[in-house]
Order: structure tokens, then C-alpha cells, then sequence
């Protein structure tokens, strides 16, 4: 039931200059050639993502060759890392066109220099240049770096903070292109949740409407072998659904929001159980509590009420973390400076505290219908946690977050 998400595409390049070299001589402009090796093993110490280095860039035919191996491999961030100083001409010329978020990373390779040392030694170090360089090139032409990270070759915590800022720009950058289904809108007055084209936009997302006819079509093409199959998935992990009709038609709706999701090619999405394209029609009847779980685990995450910006926020989440619950802030007490955070049957497995201690029973948090669908129930683990919030705003993304202890 649990799938790690897929890695995290990184691009890197690493621009230099040539002008010095006679000054330089050979041994220092091997080394600096060498540079890309040595970063891309610096960023390859990081869980989740996949690095393509894509070289040093000297020349106009160095750029095509690297843009060539970017564009072939689909990255979700490029991480510019200059050598050394490079003219800002062929980091721009390397960008142009290019959709995913940028990282400067001025790689700083000694954390001091020798006093005695001399103009060749000094020219050697110079990655602080280039990446000014690029910087106030870019904010010229009106883009801006998702990320500006200074390391020193060798320090563990400046490289941390180097893997979190690539992680985070990754994460934001596989949201350009993706396909999100949706299922229904919010319900009527929420406004808070409501977005339009333009909000959509914004983000580079696709998002695939899928109304109640074609949600009936994927619900009628599902097979008793598909009921089977995801009695399986779940039986596999401890989870056991109890028999009848009831259980068949959460299963049921489970595979159809699976087939759906392929069939879009969607990374995830937003139901509305409650409306008219799902509990309101008849071939539907249940929520898709399992369905949301068992996607959610697989990689895919869904949020409910047709909230889509909590679709997206869930998505981020997943991406970084490897695991996300869908909640409401319900209640802070202040005096015991804790929160009551409601969580219904839209629940992530990977959260459980103990995976054997994972149930699935009638979702309980939708009184007054005739049928409950299934939902699974689990204590969560303990430790540390972020809260997030996402909302469109009428001028962007607004990201708010708090961290704190389960």
C-alpha cells in the first residue's frame, strides 16, 4: 500500500570561464573542469533525487550540449554552480526556454585562503563572481532564482541547507505540466477554496475535469478481478476489508478513481464526495475515503470537498516528506499550547504509527447517508510534524505552515 514517491529530477551545469586560463595554467583548469564531478557527488548525498550532470559550460556548443541533455531527461530544477566566474551571457543563454526553477549554488571550495597565496590562487575561487554575476543577469530580464546557496566544500550543515533548498524547488518544479484530477467543485459559498483558470496558470498545473457520466463509465468497467485485486493490495498489509455489498462498492470506486488517474495521467487530484457528481448519483452511492488512502500511498494524493488548492498543497508535501494527512485546524488551546486537528477517512498509511494497527471500517464522519463508504483508521505516528496551508490569492500562492509534535 505504500510507494515512495518518485525521485526528484536535478539538472546541473556548471559555467566557467576561459579567459584566465594562460594564468591559471593547466593543473587549475583541469581541476576546474573536473568541478561538476565533484558537485554532482556533493548533491547525489541526498535521498530522493535523481542527478543529471550535465557538464561544464565553456563554449556556445557546451550550452546546446547541455540544454540537449536537459530537455531529454525532463527536470524538475537546474542547479547552476559556476566553477568559477563565467560570463552571466551563458547561464542566461543555457536557461532560455527552460520551465523549471533555477538554484544558484556557489560552491565555495576552501573556507580560507592562503595569505601567502598568489593573483592565480585567488582567480581559482572566484564561484561567489559567478554567481552575482548570473544573478543580477536575471533579475535584468525580470526572472529570479527559486534559491541562492552558498556551501563550503566539506561543511555538513551549509550542505544540508543546499539539499532542502533543491529539494524544495524540485518539488515545485514537477508541478509544471502535471495533471491534477478533479472531480466536482467545492461546495456552494466556499469561497476560500475556489480557484479559476488564471490561479491554475500560475502554478504551470493541467487539471482534468471528470464529470459524473465518465466517473459512472470507469465505476462500470471495473471487474470483480479488480475487487479482488484490491482486497489483495490491502490484505497484503494487514487490512482486511469486511465482506458484502457495501465493501464491494467501496473497492469499486477505489479502482475507478485508480483507472481515472491513468487514464489523465494525473499525479493526483480532488474529489467531492458530498456533490453532485459523486454521492448524488446513484451508480456512486459511497465516499471515496479508501480510494483517496489507497491512491495517497500509492504516490498519488487526492484531497476532498473539491478543495484543490489543498490538492496541491498535499502534493507538495508528499513530494517532500514522503508521506501527508488531510486535516482541519479545528481548535488551538492555548494553555496546553496544543491544536485539535480533525482528520476524517482521507487518511496516508505511510502517516500510521504502526502499520499493523492499520483498520478499515465505515467512514463514520458522514452522518445522514444511506450508505458509509469504507475508510481506513490508524493511530498516527508520533514526533515532529508540519502543518501547511495553500490558498490562490488574488495576486499569487500563499504557502502558510507551523511546525510542532504529534
Amino acid at each position: 500500500m505504500s510507494a515512495a514517491p518518485p525521485d526528484l529530477r536535478v539538472g546541473l551545469v556548471c559555467p566557467r570561464f576561459t579567459a584566465f586560463d594562460p594564468m591559471l595554467g593547466p593543473a587549475r583548469v583541469a581541476g576546474l573542469r573536473a568541478r561538476h564531478r565533484l558537485y554532482a557527488d556533493v548533491l547525489s548525498t541526498a535521498t530522493g533525487l535523481d542527478i543529471v550532470d550535465a557538464g561544464g559550460v565553456e563554449t556556445a556548443e557546451d550550452v546546446e550540449t547541455a540544454r540537449r541533455l536537459l530537455a531529454a531527461a525532463g527536470e524538475d530544477v537546474v542547479v547552476v554552480a559556476p566553477a568559477m566566474a563565467a560570463p552571466p551571457a551563458l547561464g542566461l543563454a543555457l536557461l532560455a526556454g527552460l520551465r523549471p526553477p533555477v538554484v544558484l549554488w556557489n560552491a565555495v571550495a576552501t573556507d580560507g585562503l592562503d595569505h601567502g597565496g598568489d593573483q592565480p590562487g585567488a582567480v581559482e575561487h572566484t564561484t561567489t563572481v559567478g554567481c552575482q554575476f548570473l544573478a543580477g543577469a536575471m533579475a535584468r530580464i525580470g526572472t529570479a532564482p527559486a534559491g541562492v546557496v552558498t556551501t563550503v566544500l566539506g561543511d555538513a550543515r551549509s550542505t544540508a541547507v543546499l539539499h532542502r533548498t533543491v529539494r524544495a524547488a524540485a518539488s515545485a518544479g514537477r508541478l509544471r505540466g502535471a495533471a491534477l484530477l478533479r472531480i466536482g467543485g467545492p461546495p456552494p459559498g466556499y469561497l476560500n477554496v475556489e480557484v479559476d483558470d488564471r490561479d491554475v496558470e500560475r502554478l504551470g498545473l493541467l487539471v482534468r475535469d471528470v464529470g459524473g457520466p465518465e466517473l459512472e463509465q470507469a465505476l462500470a468497467a471495473t471487474t470483480a478481478a479488480d475487487v479482488s485485486d484490491v482486497r489483495d493490495r490491502l490484505g497484503a498489509h494487514g487490512v482486511r476489508p469486511p465482506p458484502g455489498d457495501l465493501a464491494d462498492r467501496s473497492l469499486r470506486l477505489a479502482r475507478a478513481l485508480e483507472l481515472l488517474l491513468d487514464a489523465h495521467g494525473a499525479v493526483g487530484g480532488v474529489l467531492a464526495c458530498m456533490g453532485p457528481e459523486m454521492m448524488g448519483r446513484e451508480a456512486v452511492g459511497v465516499t471515496a475515503c479508501l480510494g483517496v488512502a489507497l491512491q495517497t500511498a500509492a504516490g498519488r494524493p487526492l484531497a476532498c470537498m473539491g478543495d484543490l488548492p489543498a490538492a496541491v498543497g498535499r502534493l507538495v508535501a508528499d513530494r517532500l516528506a514522503g508521506a501527508a494527512l488531510y486535516a482541519e485546524w479545528y481548535l488551538p488551546e492555548r494553555v496546553s499550547d496544543t491544536a485539535l486537528v480533525l482528520g476524517a477517512g482521507e487518511a496516508d498509511p505511510r502517516w500510521a504509527g504502526d502499520a499493523s494497527g492499520i483498520a478499515v471500517g465505515p467512514a463514520d464522519h458522514a452522518p445522514g447517508m444511506a450508505e458509509r463508504g469504507l475508510a481506513l483508521r490508524f493511530a498516527p505516528r508520533t514526533g515532529p510534524a508540519t502543518v501547511l496551508a495553500l490558498g490562490a490569492a488574488h495576486d499569487g500562492w500563499r504557502l502558510a505552515w507551523g511546525t510542532g509534535t504529534v
